[in-house]
């Protein structure tokens, strides 16, 4: 079985919109499985969540690592190759939702010293910033911020881009 040209067109079309996608469901998710940690009692949280944020953000780190730049990437291969007046508003949401993706990063530098200094506060029981779980909020903060101010601006423009340039995709004219 191979894939047609046609196929991988519609595949490189649609993949800021999956990938984006993607990165929304991980903001939701992370949400939603380290905000109990704010929730029980802050000892026992602070005596266990170094060594879980240890573990978890590898992990967490390899899906930033390949669902950003494959957006980056498969969005700027999809705006060299729209060309003509009818493409232009794709073109524009396109641009608009790299812009937005690309913005997530902003928060980049803060998010992973919230996030290191979790992890080495075993060895700093003095943190200048708080206990862990007082970091952890703020780093979830920080993430529902970033992901209404960044990642879902970008998943609407990456949506309604798709959809502008639907018409046509996989066919021989200036898809």
């Amino acid at each position: 079985m191979s894939i047609s040209t046609q196929q991988l067109q519609l595949l490189l079309h649609y993949t800021p919109l999956l990938t984006t996608t993607g990165t929304l469901m991980f903001t939701l998710c992370e949400d939603l499985y380290l905000r109990p940690f704010t929730h029980l009692d802050p000892l026992a949280v602070n005596e266990i969540l170094p060594s879980y944020i240890a573990r978890w953000f590898p992990a967490g780190f390899s899906v930033i690592l390949t669902l950003y730049p494959l957006t980056w990437i498969t969005t700027m291969v999809n705006l060299l190759r729209m060309h003509g007046p009818q493409r232009r508003h794709a073109w524009r949401w396109h641009a608009a939702g790299l812009f937005f993706s690309i913005a997530h990063m902003w928060w980049g530098r803060r998010a992973k010293t919230l996030l290191d200094t979790i992890r080495r506060s075993p060895a700093q029981p003095q943190l200048p910033n708080g206990d862990p779980v007082t970091l952890l909020a703020a780093w979830l903060r920080l993430n529902v911020r970033r992901g209404l101010i960044a990642d879902l601006p970008a998943g609407i423009c990456f949506l309604i881009g798709a959809l502008t340039r639907g018409r046509g995709v996989g066919h021989n004219h200036a898809a």
